[in-house]
């Protein structure tokens, strides 16, 4: 019998002034049941140990420093002795991340531009933010999803884009800290088309007016069967002969059709 080899995967969950740590049991347990586990937490004021009995791999320590940096190993041990202690790893407890402050959105057609602002300082850093869209079902009459989530790093503005014209969307933006996603702050926003848009914010009626043509059509007369005299053709030729102008002002309505000319 030897003891126990090297436990491994050794992860933590810090939430605040306590963390939850969880690990992996020794590829060899030396030969004999794991008996317990010995956890050390060392950080820049201090220095703990803490003996677990049984064969358990999650425990939570409380009563941690908020923002104080912890560095966490694990070891197990069975009837022979410790083994060696696991890789280590950092871990910081923080208070609960509060919700981001001022959220405000400004409609540009399809498009809805968000902005907001850190949340209150409490001593928990953010290192991101995750934004959730979500839709009215007019049917339920309530929002469902999120049907879209982004997640963001430090920034303070986001543009949600062709989004669909007279829909209600709801904007949810959450704080995320080393230890978690905090609380959220929400905005609602209908986009309306530009049409219904100006209707609405405006007292003046415009009446559009429809102009309609009527078009009538003049049936041709009877084909002429007469043939002009002599003396008709001959007082035309003298016209031409003589080279006599003969000017007239003439006065067409577009609106009635023009009849047909017809040289009887």
């Amino acid at each position: 019998m030897t003891p126990p080899g090297k436990p491994g995967f050794l992860s933590s969950i810090p939430s605040e002034n306590k963390m939850q740590l969880a690990w992996a049991h020794p590829a060899s347990n030396g030969g004999s049941m794991i008996t317990g586990w010995e956890l050390q937490l060392v950080s820049a004021s201090t220095s703990e140990s803490y003996i677990i009995s049984g064969s358990g791999t999650l425990v939570t320590i409380a009563g941690l420093i908020n923002g104080q940096v912890y560095e966490i190993r694990v070891r197990a041990k069975n009837p022979a002795g410790y083994g060696p202690f696991s890789d280590s790893i950092q871990s910081t407890p923080y208070s609960a991340l509060l919700s981001p402050q001022n959220m405000r959105s400004e409609v540009d057609g399809q498009n809805v531009k968000l902005e907001w602002e850190p949340p209150l300082a409490n001593g928990t850093p953010v290192i991101g933010y995750k934004l959730e869209l979500w839709s009215y079902d007019n049917a339920q009459a309530v929002f469902t999803g999120p049907s879209s989530v982004v997640q963001l790093g430090v920034v303070s503005s986001y543009t949600f884009s062709d989004l669909v014209f007279d829909e209600e969307y709801k904007f949810r933006i959450y704080g995320i800290s080393p230890n978690g996603i905090g609380d959220f702050s929400e905005t609602q926003v209908l986009i309306e088309n530009s049409l219904d848009a100006t209707t609405t914010t405006t007292t003046t009626t415009t009446t559009t007016t429809t102009t309609t043509t009527t078009t009538t059509t003049v049936p041709p007369p009877t084909p002429c069967t007469t043939t002009p005299s002599r003396n008709e053709v001959e007082i035309v030729d003298q016209l031409n002969d003589e080279s006599q102008e003969i000017s007239a002002i003439v006065e067409i309505d577009v609106r009635v059709p023009p009849r047909p000319l017809y040289v009887c």
